[in-house]
């Protein structure tokens, strides 16, 4: 399963991709009015400095978790904004916002289904092949 692993994947969905552009995007520009928008900014910046500092070679998950927050401020900001536009504009927009949110619902299906799947299969092929370590109490 390589969803959200970011040293195979990214450590976000691509669904999520218009979302960072645009909350990137908004934040550029707005930066100088509001500063929880510099702070959402610094904190992207910020972002990679776990993986960048370390002295193991490549990215790990939990390195990388540190700065997940922060992109998900910024994809939330970029997708309200999307959303928002969607409401008053032209048809290609509505049908931009729909397709997203339908990618979302699939990969977010996809994902529960293949690791609850795994779960479920594990905790299966233990259950089953577990040997009894107590006894019961002799009366």
């Amino acid at each position: 399963m390589i969803f959200l692993n970011p040293a195979k994947a990214g450590a976000l969905a691509w669904w999520m991709l218009p979302g960072l552009l645009l909350g990137t995007g908004a934040m550029l520009r707005e930066a100088w009015r509001r500063p929880a928008w510099r702070l959402g900014l610094l904190l992207l910046v910020l972002y990679p400095v776990g993986d960048l500092v370390s002295v193991a070679d490549g990215v790990n998950s939990l390195r990388s978790a540190a700065g997940l927050p922060a992109l998900a401020l910024v994809v939330g900001a970029g997708s309200a904004l999307l959303l928002n536009a969607a409401r008053d504009r032209v048809v290609v927009v509505r049908l931009a916002a729909i397709a997203l949110m339908a990618a979302a619902l699939v990969q977010g299906a996809t994902f529960a289904r293949d690791f609850f799947g795994r779960v479920l299969a594990t905790a299966r092929s233990r259950s089953s092949t577990r040997t009894r370590c107590w006894k019961p109490a002799r009366r």
